[in-house]
């Protein structure tokens, strides 16, 4: 069994706190889930560097550990989380457009403060979403298809999409990791993703294999 590390997180609730953590919702979905570093940190610029012990301490002490397979910096760092904590929330998330430039801004200090500790495994950052990103990406998918060692992304949709989608990432001659997917709904399953995965070489994360307590089954 490997690992992937993330370690900076823009979904779900934007108040992060140490201590005890709420209990759960039952089926809510992601009832317990924070972002990381959360609103407070990430809407002011001048408190990114208390960013930076975090992200070294972790990295250095795992940065050759055969257990970790790839690092993901930032898991979907623009995420609005519309519908969640929106502007009618107790807790609402950023505005769209600072909370792009903002994590735009960490994600970017992230790579560099980790290419400073250069850790034998690969470095990533997943684009995500419907993927307008293939063919026009705003400045943080650009960034994270530049930078990243290995291509990761989240998928949703159904076989036709997929297939679109992976063919179009070939194209950087990288390595092809998705990191999130199944959505059955959706035509989103093991039967019909998993060969298009095998066929074009690509490593994949099944998300919601387990229905655990934080609901993503």
């Amino acid at each position: 069994m490997k690992t992937m590390l993330v370690l900076f997180d823009g979904v779900w609730k934007p108040y992060p706190a140490a201590g005890k953590q709420p209990n759960r919702v039952p089926r809510v979905h992601n009832s317990g889930w924070v972002q990381s570093p959360g609103r407070k940190i990430l809407e002011d610029p001048n408190q990114h560097f208390l960013m930076k012990a975090y992200l070294t301490g972790v990295m250095t002490r795992f940065k050759d550990d055969n257990r970790v397979l790839v690092w993901d910096l930032f898991n979907e760092p623009q995420n609005s989380n519309d519908g969640n904590y929106g502007g009618d929330s107790e807790l609402s998330d950023m505005a769209k457009g600072l909370k792009r430039q903002r994590s735009l801004e960490l994600l970017t200090k992230a790579f560099h403060w980790a290419r400073e500790i250069n850790p034998s495994q690969p470095l990533t950052a997943g684009d995500w979403g419907e993927p307008n990103w293939l063919d026009d990406p705003d400045l943080i998918e650009s960034f994270m298809l530049r930078h990243s060692d290995v291509i990761s992304f989240h998928t949703y949709n159904g076989p036709d999409d997929t297939r679109e989608m992976v063919e179009g990432l070939a194209h950087y001659d990288r390595p092809l990791l998705c990191t999130e997917y199944l959505a059955r709904a959706n035509g989103s399953t093991f039967e019909e993703i998993l060969p298009i995965f095998q066929q074009r070489k690509i490593a994949a994360f099944n998300w919601g294999l387990v229905a655990g307590k934080t609901n993503t089954h």
